[in-house]
């Protein structure tokens, strides 16, 4: 579990402490060394709630959730009729597509009608912040004899003149017939297409970006004319599959070590 950042617990003290009130709401967390405040889906934070009251007795609290996914949702609403209450309360994060931001509402209410409340902000990483690049992978001219084929099903660069079963061979470099220099072409034997992207950010890209970015796209069967820094979307009819971003290419003397070296960020 990740821990409480210490200028969040800071901030609550500093926002709910009333030198002139009776009524008193401090919610602070055990957790408060560690700066990194994103925290995982289906993760459990512990929240200390401090409520006293001087005059009266605290009557009720109330917690309350915001995101923009599920609006506000009451997550405790308990009568609690105590001059001073002290407990740990714990609030395990939903499930996000995107990352997210939740506000978590305390809200106490004396006897007497007084309220204190006191609200914290913190973020859920959505599912797909977890696409990890595969960096490195070199695809070769067909004119080679290397690898000059990717498969989604291994994930990785595959010979092309001996695969019997073209549905593995989903990205291939594409063959110059009137000459032997690099085509820098691809295409798919397994129906898919392309689109390329300038501007779009590779390395925090998510999966609804890639999917998103696909969807407004024009596709191609095959794309030409392959540079440096390109950056492709590559998907199956309306559905995204991947983004890859060319960071070099070899075109030497001769056609043994001609390749494309690229990384590649699959939504799963």
């Amino acid at each position: 579990m990740k821990k409480f950042p210490a200028f969040l617990l800071i901030a609550i003290l500093f926002a709910c402490c009333y030198k002139d009130s009776p009524l008193l709401l401090i919610i602070t967390t055990p957790y408060s060394d560690n700066t990194d405040n994103i925290f995982d889906s289906d993760e459990e934070i512990i929240y200390r709630i401090d409520a006293r009251s001087q005059e009266s007795v605290v009557e009720r609290l109330k917690i309350s959730s915001y995101d923009k996914t599920n609006s506000v949702q009451i997550l405790l609403d308990s009568i609690i009729g105590e001059k001073n209450t002290l407990f740990d309360w714990p609030y395990r994060t939903k499930k996000y597509a995107d990352t997210t931001q939740v506000t978590i509402t305390f809200e106490i209410t004396e006897a007497t009608g007084n309220e204190r409340i006191v609200s914290n902000t913190i973020t859920v990483a959505g599912d797909d912040i977890r696409l990890d690049p595969i960096d490195g992978l070199s695809l070769y001219s067909a004119m080679s004899g290397g690898k000059s084929g990717f498969s989604f099903t291994t994930m990785n660069t595959i010979y092309t003149d001996n695969v019997s079963d073209s549905a593995l061979i989903d990205i291939y470099d594409v063959p110059d017939s009137l000459s032997s220099e690099l085509s820098r072409c691809w295409a798919s034997k397994t129906n898919l297409q392309f689109a390329r992207f300038e501007n779009f950010d590779y390395g925090r890209s998510t999966a609804s970006d890639i999917q998103n970015a696909y969807s407004i796209s024009v596709r191609d069967n095959e794309i030409r004319n392959l540079h440096n820094d390109d950056i492709i979307i590559v998907g199956k009819k309306n559905t995204a599959l991947a983004v890859m971003k060319i960071t070099n290419i070899y075109d030497e003397e001769g056609v043994e070590n001609d390749r494309y070296l690229f990384s590649i960020k699959a939504i799963k």
